[in-house]
């Protein structure tokens, strides 16, 4: 047996999901995370300095990255348009 065991599903401390966000996308060390929901794709508050992000987390091999641009795309042209897209309950991130 190898040292790794396989896995069906797993999440993501939000702890350590916020260091590789802050490393990543240039995020201030104040920045904090949190869970918003789990599910086949895992969504996670992020907010710094005021700012708050939404941290998406696919499920391995669910979409391909075509199929990922394209749901970006959209949600810019929402954003573009002026349309709220979001659906789940916003937590403050404490």
């Amino acid at each position: 047996m190898t040292d790794q065991f396989p896995t069906i599903n797993s999440t993501l401390s939000p702890n350590e999901l916020c260091k590789f966000i802050q490393a990543q996308y240039g995020l201030s060390d104040m920045s904090e995370c949190a869970i918003i929901r789990l599910a086949m794709n895992h969504l996670y508050a992020v907010e710094d300095q005021a700012k708050l992000y939404v941290f998406k987390v696919y499920k391995h091999n669910w979409r391909t990255k075509p199929e990922i641009e394209e749901e970006l795309g959209l949600l810019t042209h929402l954003k573009e348009n002026s349309c709220e897209v979001a659906n789940e309950p916003y937590r403050q991130v404490n």
